[in-house]
């Protein structure tokens, strides 16, 4: 006989530490099960425990955001996830599980996964807590897959770290913020002031352009999240950014597949003669250069579609090494990269006299005309803007890359 969901009672304005003796009874009391939290702002976490350990976490206002952080530390690319069958709300667990089966990962990898998703969620849910109005307990919830890193250390010590982290965000000037907003560098004023500031803070303000949150960023950049806390607190001190929320990202389960007649479809846009060298395998390379994962799957999935080849390097420092290694007939690159920005990337491919005529397309969401002139004084064949438009990458392949074209001829690179 199934058991019903057992809801608990909570008072107003909880504080974290109430919040977590709540949480802390139902576990104690149920066992087995999972528990969630609901905010009166619409955000909803669950924690999975067994045994009196929670074993899982998920949900919140940034579920796949977490997710994408935790295959980039796992070094798992999103398009070769396995398709579920269903959004199960343990999805995430399932396919670490199944990582681990196929030894993509190891034990301590998955442990590492696991640990970190529950200290996050932990997180969140305390630093969320006087918004909390619910707190319910599922005891006949299905369990989770069987794993030898499934369990983990007791709730108390998930919560302990958990606080510790949250008195150290708490404890900087952002403490009043989630660490799942975003930061913007706010132009007006940063604008006449970027060039007189070290390269390490013009490197740095270029990452902060509103679509990163703060957690992400503590990924890109390798630091604490209370130490990458201070430093973004100096900037708003001098109004050099603001923060603001930021939308979750799709789920990496839910990308739509091109059907076998949606790619056919496409690639009979191409000439002839492209497509039939895109089915030997002999259709021209495109090269896409830029930083964000997801434009990068997103344009792989639309090139790869049309039946070109594609590569695509995240990593601005490694992009002459590798054009001039892989020599590709067609380059989109993007604008806005730390270290090294598109109109520099251009500039150098332009000198090598291999790259002289090779189609390069900025791709950048910015879209004034300075930029515009910019691009075609560096070199840009042409100029493009974000959000990423489908009919748009294929017209401007289709234009530049005419019947025929393969890749760049093997010559000798000059500098």
């Amino acid at each position: 006989m199934a058991i019903e969901e057992r809801i608990y009672p909570i008072g107003e304005s909880l504080s974290a530490q109430q919040l977590a003796g709540v949480i802390q009874q139902m576990i104690q009391t149920e066992v087995n099960g999972r528990i969630t939290a609901d905010t009166d702002y619409g955000h909803q976490w669950s924690l999975y425990f067994a045994s009196g350990r929670v074993i899982w976490a998920s949900g919140g206002e940034h579920r796949w955001r977490r997710w994408y952080r935790l295959l980039k530390q796992l070094k798992i690319h999103p398009k070769s996830l396995p398709q579920p069958k269903d959004q199960d709300p343990r999805l995430e667990h399932n396919t670490l599980s199944q990582l681990l089966q196929q030894q993509r990962i190891t034990r301590k990898s998955m442990q590492y996964a696991i640990d970190s998703a529950v200290n996050e969620v932990l997180f969140d849910i305390f630093l969320a807590a006087s918004n909390v109005i619910q707190v319910s307990c599922d005891s006949d919830f299905q369990d989770l897959p069987e794993s030898p890193v499934t369990v983990l250390g007791s709730y108390d010590e998930s919560i302990a770290r958990a606080h510790g982290m949250l008195r150290a965000w708490q404890a900087t000037d952002l403490g009043w913020y989630s660490p799942n907003w975003a930061p913007q560098i706010n132009e007006e004023i940063v604008r006449g002031q970027l060039r007189s500031l070290p390269n390490v803070h013009q490197r740095f303000l270029q990452l902060l352009d509103g679509k990163r949150s703060i957690r992400d960023l503590a990924l890109k950049t390798g630091k604490e999240l209370s130490a990458l806390a201070k430093v973004l607190s100096v900037y708003r001190s001098k109004e050099f950014i603001n923060l603001q929320e930021v939308p979750d990202r799709r789920s990496p389960h839910q990308v739509k597949r091109k059907s076998s007649k949606e790619r056919k479809a496409l690639a009979s846009k191409q000439s002839h003669s492209s497509a039939a060298k895109a089915e030997n395998g002999d259709g021209p390379l495109i090269l896409c250069i830029d930083d964000s994962e997801q434009i990068c799957y997103i344009m792989e999935e639309i090139i790869k579609g049309a039946g070109y080849k594609v590569m695509c390097v995240q990593e601005a420092a490694e992009a002459v090494s590798t054009v001039l290694r892989q020599r590709p007939a067609f380059i989109f690159l993007d604008l806005v990269m730390p270290v090294v920005n598109g109109y520099e990337l251009c500039k150098q491919l332009r000198r090598v006299s291999l790259f002289k005529e090779t189609p390069i397309v900025i791709v950048t969401g910015k879209d004034g005309v300075v930029d515009r002139v910019r691009a075609k004084l560096v070199g840009a064949t042409s100029f493009i803007s974000k959000p990423i438009q489908e009919d748009e990458i294929l017209a401007i392949l289709q234009k530049h890359l005419p019947e025929g074209q393969s890749t760049v001829a093997e010559t000798a690179v000059t500098i």
